[in-house]
């Protein structure tokens, strides 16, 4: 990494917290969190308290990070922080808009002064809670970002990892270790259907992470289920993805046309991870007609390999992202085991 590059992560993520707050020790800090949030760095973090008013209330900010550069690897850095904010102020019992603005809040102005390029975002679900993970682009040197943001009751949860670059596996591990305790979860109805429960499997060689998305579109809201995993097997670092996405109804009109259908498809898997399409044919999945493709992307560090296949209103999806070009055992395996639930 650049050094000019962390002198912006500095600026941009860690504030210097008040003389009187940062004299308090680190198991203030600690004792602070709440006790149903985890996240995980790969070593030990640097703590860090800051403080914000809304009115006469004030909010705590609890930072945790860690600069790679300072240990002699600058290849990426890993931010945390953890803000409480008055349940009057915001709570995921409030309106989607309300919370969709407030998160939106925490990269506008960062975008509006050019200090970041957004490139992509995608609203997410962890344990119903909602968020959204922003894919951006520092200026100058042109790191990346990838910055993720859950509202959890009323507490604001940012994960960021900074990278020249962004596909690191460090940094993965790290976005995917944060989980809220499986005995808090969220019943609000936002008006759009979030899947729980997947309708088809594919065998992963481990569990893998869950999340559910939404994007909402010209013909109505589409909500997914995804599942990921990551592991390193002897090809190199590969991902296993699956994703359930349901489709609104008014997606299916008389005009129809299931190849214009997968033409979209396909073109947003290519625009949402900035890859370049190298092969696609149509293949028979579960006895129907489907796709796969293969993709190069992160400017050919990584290919992609994906199977679809839409079922009424719903499209199955299987991917599998590898730093090689080799499909092994395992990954055909994953493949093969494409099937729908009874």
């Amino acid at each position: 990494m650049m050094p000019n590059f962390y002198h912006y992560l500095f600026a941009l993520c860690l504030f210097v917290p008040p003389a009187s707050l940062a004299a308090q020790s680190a198991n203030l800090l600690i004792s602070h969190e709440p006790s149903f949030l985890f996240i995980d760095f790969p070593q030990d973090a640097e703590q860090q308290l800051d403080s914000l008013y809304l009115g006469d209330q004030l909010v705590i900010v609890h930072h945790h990070f860690l600069n790679a550069a300072s240990e002699g690897d600058s290849d990426y850095m890993l931010n945390a922080s953890v803000s409480e904010y008055p349940a009057e102020y915001i709570h995921s019992d409030s309106s989607f808009q309300l919370i969709e603005g407030f998160i939106n809040s925490t990269v506008s102005s960062d975008i509006e002064n050019e200090v970041v390029e957004l490139l992509n975002s995608t609203y997410v679900f962890k344990n119903r809670f909602p968020g959204k993970i922003f894919r951006l682009k520092a200026s100058g040197d042109g790191g990346q970002i990838i910055r993720q943001v859950y509202l959890v009751d009323n507490y604001l949860v940012e994960l960021e990892v900074t990278s020249l670059d962004w596909f690191k596996v460090t940094g993965t591990s790290f976005l995917n270790s944060f989980h809220i305790d499986e005995t808090i979860t969220n019943d609000i109805d936002y008006g759009f259907e979030i899947i729980d429960k997947a309708s088809f499997t594919v065998k992963f060689p481990d569990t893998p992470e869950v999340r559910q998305s939404f994007i909402e579109t010209d013909v109505g809201v589409i909500s997914s289920r995804i599942e990921l995993l990551e592991r390193e097997l002897k090809i190199g670092n590969v991902f296993f993805i699956s994703q359930e996405a349901a489709y609104p109804a008014s997606k299916f009109i008389e005009d129809f046309s299931l190849k214009k259908f997968y033409d979209e498809s396909i073109e947003g898997i290519l625009k949402s991870s900035n890859a370049s399409l190298i092969d696609r044919k149509s293949v028979t999945v579960l006895g129907r007609q489907g796709y796969q493709i293969q993709a190069s992307l992160f400017e050919g560090k990584m290919s992609g390999y994906y199977r679809a296949v839409l079922i009424g209103k719903r499209l199955y999806l299987a991917g599998v992202l590898s730093t090689s070009d080799d499909i092994n055992e395992e990954i055909e395996k994953f493949f093969n085991s494409f099937q729908l639930k009874d």
